[in-house]
């Protein structure tokens, strides 16, 4: 047997050998596929639920603004503000609007009866102030990355001093 002849069999056999190889690895490609695969479909589909869900935390937080925004410009009128705030969005929300009088803090405003003066602001009598509250439920797509929650009550307050 020539030279040749012996490099043309060794490659005949491992031609062989690398096909044998090369059918057993199909099987394992395609079990990677789904488990890689199933796995980056979980991934997508729990951050597009994700992102709805912000985008209507945003719509609920929205609408409590657009409630203030009212009161801003027309004064107090408390069931034109929650029309304004539910009117806002084309989400099913709920508004309440309220208004109460406190005196500003380092850290928010403390309810106080009006009329009072307030000691820690310079001795100024107690601001009137309005709060819009709106919410809406969120029904996630994937109710396992929720904690098994079936539903999410999205809840926003916006406050003004007018």
């Amino acid at each position: 047997m020539t030279a040749d002849a012996r490099l043309m069999r060794a490659v005949r056999s491992w031609r062989r050998c690398w096909a044998t190889v090369r059918d057993a690895r199909r099987g394992n490609v395609l079990v990677e596929l789904a488990v890689v695969g199933s796995f980056l479909c979980t991934l997508v589909i729990g951050l597009c639920d994700f992102g709805l869900a912000l985008w209507k935390q945003a719509e609920v937080a929205s609408a409590a603004r657009a409630g203030v925004g009212y009161i801003a410009i027309n004064g107090w009128n408390q069931s034109a503000a929650q029309t304004a705030a539910t009117s806002a969005t084309s989400l099913a929300v709920t508004a309440s609007a309220t208004t109460y009088c406190g005196c500003p803090t380092g850290t928010g405003v403390t309810v106080q009866t009006c009329g009072t003066t307030c000691a820690a602001y310079g001795g100024s009598n107690a601001a009137t102030y309005a709060s819009v509250t709106t919410q809406a439920t969120y029904t996630p797509i994937l109710t396992s990355l929720w904690g098994g929650r079936s539903s999410v009550t999205l809840t926003a307050t916006s406050v003004i001093r007018y």
